[in-house]
């Protein structure tokens, strides 16, 4: 599954034709797959996805311009979530 999401979901794509607008892509999965998609733009080694954990419903976007490597805009963001639901998903230690 990861390796057909990477083919999928990374590398620069054509704008589309009628606008030359750039193409945007909205992918909701588990932390899981988004570790990897992180570790992949990162080009860290392939056990590093490993450590790369996400709160429930946090945002990450990665960019994949038409030149130079992946830039990780953001990554686990929940600003848009009220503070309550802020510390879900991850490990205990990981709230102190």
């Amino acid at each position: 599954m990861t390796a057909a999401a990477v083919r999928r979901f990374t590398g620069p794509v054509a704008a589309e034709a009628d606008g030359g607008e750039p193409v945007r892509e909205l992918l909701v999965t588990h932390t899981f797959l988004i570790g990897w998609l992180v570790r992949q733009a990162l080009d860290a080694p392939e056990r590093r996805w490993l450590g790369v954990n996400s709160h429930n419903a946090g945002l990450t976007v990665i960019r994949y311009g038409p030149a130079g490597p992946p830039t990780l805009v953001a990554f686990n963001d929940v600003a848009h979530l009220p503070s309550e639901l802020r510390g879900t998903g991850l490990p205990a230690d990981y709230l102190v």
